[in-house]
């Protein structure tokens, strides 16, 4: 794998997935939701410079960011309809599932 820096997560505070979950839905009732869509943008291009970094050696800071973005996709997970996203994933999965076996 890729030099990344970060490697260690910083301690603190420890969420269940359902803390999480309402953190996030009350930063979209904050912020708005135009204003959360174009943070998910931000953050998913500070994920894909990390990620050209970390791919091409170099030293990236891809588990931080990843984490950003993960905190925005469960934000935007809170905008969309859930059974929707779940059926283009359960899709998703199958494509890749199919690549995946030849």
């Amino acid at each position: 794998m890729a030099q990344t820096v970060n490697d260690q997560a910083p301690s603190g505070a420890s969420f269940t997935d359902d803390e999480i979950k309402e953190i996030c839905r009350s930063a979209v009732y904050k912020f708005g939701d135009r204003s959360q869509l174009l943070k998910l943008a931000e953050e998913c291009c500070e994920l894909a410079q990390a990620a050209i970094k970390a791919a091409n050696g170099l030293p990236a800071n891809l588990v931080e960011e990843a984490a950003d973005v993960k905190i925005m996709l469960i934000q935007l997970m809170s905008m969309l309809d859930s059974e929707l996203i779940e059926n283009w994933l359960q899709f998703k999965i199958g494509r890749l599932k199919t690549l995946v076996e030849g």
